[in-house]
Parts: structure tokens; C-alpha cells; sequence
């Protein structure tokens, strides 16, 4: 897998790093929190390669991958 094409992809999907306030991960997911939760295309990231999304509020935004989450994690690191 291309992880660091995925960041990027992920990090367009979820309105670029201007909207990003923080950023972790668990073992699966990324965890977003973000200025406008608005700019999420959740049809998008699921294309680009997500298992899921999950909104448990209106400016946090999960994007479920799956085990190899660490390695997008750190693409999107030198991104931000």
C-alpha cells in the first residue's frame, strides 16, 4: 500500500491541514479534530481506501483503516 499517497488523499478528505486542529490514532483509526467538520467528504475517504467514518460530534471525525493506521499516521505527520 502507498501510504503516503493515502495521506494525502485522507488529508484533502477532510479539508487539508488548515482544518485540522489535532490529529492521533488508536490502533485503527485516525482521530480528527477539526475547525469544520463540514468539509469532510465521508463518500470520498471511504473510496480512497477507509473502512469506515465515524462523527461522534460535529468537528470530530474517525476515519477507520485498519491495522496499517500507524504508517498513514506518520505520512500525514510530515504533511501537517
Amino acid at each position: 500500500m502507498e501510504y503516503k499517497a493515502l495521506a494525502q488523499d485522507i488529508l484533502s478528505r477532510v479539508g487539508g491541514k488548515e482544518n485540522i486542529v489535532s490529529l492521533v490514532h488508536c490502533a485503527t483509526r485516525l482521530r480528527f479534530q477539526l475547525k469544520d467538520g463540514a468539509k469532510v467528504d465521508e463518500k470520498a475517504l471511504k473510496s480512497a481506501g477507509a473502512s469506515g467514518v465515524i462523527r461522534s460530534t460535529p468537528t470530530a471525525c474517525q476515519v477507520i483503516l485498519g491495522t496499517q493506521v500507524r504508517f498513514v499516521y506518520e505520512e500525514l505527520q510530515k504533511l501537517l
